[in-house]
């Protein structure tokens, strides 16, 4: 992240945290491919993007290699996986960026289904599945299903694997059709911004790529090794989503809208409230794409006061606040609010 220390050092605990695979869950050790071979490889440091205001390349967490199906039916409802190799993988945000997403997506066809993995700034990494459909506008919407379970293996050549639900995805006999990878950051955008939020967010596509052929739930292995597909054509614009996928913003509230600078100095105290309860809250305070503080709490259940430790003093001025949480059903959720120090 681009931040000093005190900043940074807010979110070493959760990175930790989410560096390993949690006992039990998926595989202990960073997966190679299995006997299905590789489902799509992509050229390495190819990022790019269209975005208005988009950096180009230099992130290498967001540079798809390649990608592969597992089976496994020792290990139940975590038996088939999806893995995406990546060229040095992290939980590393860019400066002023609300969240990064690894994405897979199925067509957008009514019934579609989609999987992705997250991580905010916070350092918290979510993994979760869903569907799309069709609203009578004609308008393709994001349906959130649930929360999964995925493995982060950081470091150069780095595996997201994300399992697939055996009562949704991963359903024994499920035919998976092309698929398309995509590996983007978000940037939340209070209303009203220029230029104008695309889908809740103003996204900026860092690499896309797509799967060759189909994919059987259980299917037996093939009688010989399959040839790794060729590179595909990027296809930008394709397979993002929506930060708050199927469901509406974070329901918390900022009430304190309004700080003395006097009282903005080393850390400042910012009231919330919420209208569920909410867990592993995060907050940054941000100008422009500069971030300038962080702040974390356990857990919000009506009101409360969030501590963000700050880089320096802060200018009287207009600022915003992103806020993050999980929410009563596991999903991650994220806002953004006005504050002004006058």
């Amino acid at each position: 992240m681009n931040v000093r220390t005190p900043l940074a050092a807010l979110t070493l605990a959760a990175a930790a945290a989410v560096a390993a695979p949690p006992a039990g869950a998926v595989d202990e050790t960073k997966p190679s491919p299995s006997c299905y071979g590789l489902a799509f490889t992509d050229k390495k440091g190819d990022q790019s993007s269209a975005a208005p205001g988009a950096q180009q390349g230099g992130r290498e967490n967001l540079d798809l290699l390649g990608g592969f199906y597992k089976y496994d039916a020792a290990k139940a409802d975590q038996a088939t996986t999806f893995n995406v190799q990546i060229a040095d993988l992290s939980t590393d945000i860019p400066g002023g960026a609300t969240a990064v997403s690894w994405y897979i997506s199925y067509g957008q066809a009514e019934g579609d289904s989609w999987l992705r993995a997250l991580t905010d700034f916070t350092g918290v990494v979510s993994y979760e599945y869903g569907h799309f459909t069709i609203l009578p506008t004609g308008t393709v919407q994001s349906v959130r299903d649930g929360s999964t379970q995925g493995a982060f293996f950081e470091g150069p050549d780095g595996v997201i694997q994300i399992v697939y639900p055996t009562d949704g995805p991963g359903k024994a006999g499920t035919t998976h059709k092309t698929a398309t990878i995509t590996a983007y950051e978000a940037r939340q955008v209070l209303p009203g911004a220029s230029p104008t939020p695309i889908k809740g967010g103003l996204l900026y596509e860092v690499d896309v790529a797509a799967t060759k052929g189909t994919f059987t739930v259980g299917a037996p292995c093939p009688a010989t090794d399959p040839v790794a597909p060729a590179p595909g054509a990027e296809q930008p614009g394709s397979g993002t989503q929506p930060l708050n996928s199927g469901g509406e913003p974070l329901p918390v509230k900022l009430r304190t809208t309004k700080v003395k600078a006097s009282k903005a100095r080393k850390t400042l105290k910012l009231k919330l409230s919420s209208s569920e309860t909410i867990t592993q809250l995060g907050a940054q305070v941000k100008k422009g794409k500069k971030v300038l503080g962080k702040g974390t709490l356990a857990r919000l259940r009506g009101t409360g006061t969030i501590k963000v430790k700050l880089g320096r003093k802060l200018k009287k001025g207009a600022y915003q606040v992103d806020l993050v949480g999980t929410d009563s059903e596991g999903a991650r959720r994220f806002t953004a609010a006005k504050l002004r120090i006058r």
